[in-house]
């Protein structure tokens, strides 16, 4: 699978997940130069700044950061997984 196939599926994919953690896409433009998403926007912390404090820690700090994250939306992300079926 090419990249512009994966882009497209991954696309497609988002567009059709609607939960409450997962931003929506509302437009795709993967043929442009840049190609670029157009999501909801939300109100909190970038991800810019989530990584960037991640980044501050070392080792055995940042799994733990790691994995609060994950443990924080895995349940989320199996109600979209078993919805996305």
């Amino acid at each position: 699978m090419s990249d512009a196939d994966r882009r497209s599926k991954e696309a497609r994919m988002l567009a059709r997940l609607r939960h409450p953690a997962i931003v929506a896409l509302y437009d795709a433009r993967l043929d442009s130069t840049p190609p670029y998403l157009v999501l909801e926007y939300t109100e909190g912390e970038s991800l810019a700044g989530v990584r960037a404090q991640w980044k501050t820690k070392q080792g055995k700090e940042q799994m733990a950061a790691t994995q609060e994250v994950i443990l924080k939306y895995q349940d989320e992300l199996k109600k979209v997984m078993a919805n996305d079926k």
